[in-house]
């Protein structure tokens, strides 16, 4: 990373968006799915981000999964077709934990189901992966997220990831440094 010097106040990396304003959170082998990890950035607002982990396979084996498609038609549900409006964001789908949100479709005719991973309202899709589906590998906890979402309730925002790894206990058990 670069270090900023113009000042003499800022030594050492600069620390990114992520880094600086984000908590994060783990959940591991979702659905019982071996590495198939997702983080959750956590913001100070309550919005939750969902985006892959860097141990889940579209990230760790990119040559022999590059992603071809993700569709967000999931059953009868189309998770892009979420009309959210106002300040409380009423209409947004509610999810569980186990709720499928997206279909990944590799280039090998793999299949990987990216989940929630916690209870909460969809507030959006980010529909930039229909256009550009290899973001969600190049910049997985930048562009390449999958979705936003609020807790159900304003109390529930510190409960809603009491399920989920903190980043060190994460790293320590994937052996991350």
């Amino acid at each position: 990373m670069d270090t900023f010097d113009g000042w003499g106040s800022l030594r050492g990396p600069i620390p990114s968006v992520v880094d600086r304003y984000y908590t994060k959170f783990y959940a591991i082998d979702v659905k019982g799915r071996e590495n198939e990890d997702h983080c959750i950035l956590q913001h100070s607002n309550r919005v939750m981000i969902v985006c892959l982990a860097e141990t889940h396979p579209l990230i760790k084996d990119q040559s022999s999964n590059e992603v071809r498609e993700i569709e967000f038609q999931i059953g009868k549900v189309d998770r892009s077709d979420n009309p959210v409006s106002g300040r409380f964001k009423k209409g947004g789908q509610k999810l569980t934990a186990t709720s499928p949100i997206a279909i990944v479709h590799t280039k090998d005719n793999k299949k990987y189901v990216l989940y929630s991973c916690l209870k909460g309202m969809l507030v959006e899709i980010n529909d930039q992966l229909l256009k550009e589906p290899q973001l969600l590998q190049i910049e997985p906890q930048g562009r390449g997220y999958i979705a936003i979402l609020l807790p159900n309730k304003l109390n529930e925002a510190s409960t809603v990831t009491e399920s989920l790894l903190s980043e060190e206990s994460y790293k320590t058990l994937r052996q991350i440094k």
